[in-house]
């Protein structure tokens, strides 16, 4: 019996494995040249241009748990009320599933909202299919990476010369 278990799951873990594969070179350029895509057409508020890298049914889910379609994205990014100094895809991390991709990756970006320059790190898992053969991005789901925590202090806080119990 513990003979068969054994390889049974054997099989069970060498058949998910050939399901799953590693990005093969081809596939990963791909979706790394449609992520820069993605970053210069969100930088250049090119509402076109992100129409066509994602699929029509596109949602982002935001790091306050909301829901954003495609249409409601495309709206904000047309509108320019915030506007991207910077929109890099760095750190990226690709699973490939037969026509669909996953991605994993980190978003640096210096939006300008009223006025306001700031910087956002975000992590990013994003889900890309295969569609007539072009792959596009399905999902995209973001959270925000804290800044760094300021270092504490160097200096060791003062001490009272008087002795312990007095004022």
């Amino acid at each position: 019996m513990k003979r068969l278990v054994t390889i049974f799951a054997l099989l069970l873990l060498s058949s998910a494995m050939s399901m799953a594969q590693d990005a093969n070179p081809a596939t990963e350029q791909e979706i790394k040249r449609l992520l820069a895509a993605q970053d210069e057409a969100t930088v250049k508020g090119d509402v076109a241009a992100l129409r066509k890298l994602s699929t029509e049914d596109f949602t982002l889910a935001t790091p306050i748990g909301s829901i954003v379609t495609k249409e409601a994205f495309l709206q904000s990014v047309e509108s320019r009320q915030t506007v991207y100094e910077e929109h890099r895809t760095e750190d990226i991390t690709l699973r490939v599933f037969g026509e669909t991709t996953v991605a994993r990756a980190v978003l640096k970006m210096k939006p300008v909202f009223n006025g306001q320059s700031r910087v956002v790190q975000m992590r990013a898992t994003m889900v890309f299919v295969k569609v007539k053969g072009q792959w596009l991005l399905y999902t995209l789901h973001t959270s925000t990476i804290p800044p760094p925590r300021p270092a504490p202090p160097t200096t060791p806080p003062p001490t009272s010369s008087k002795p312990p119990g007095e004022l």
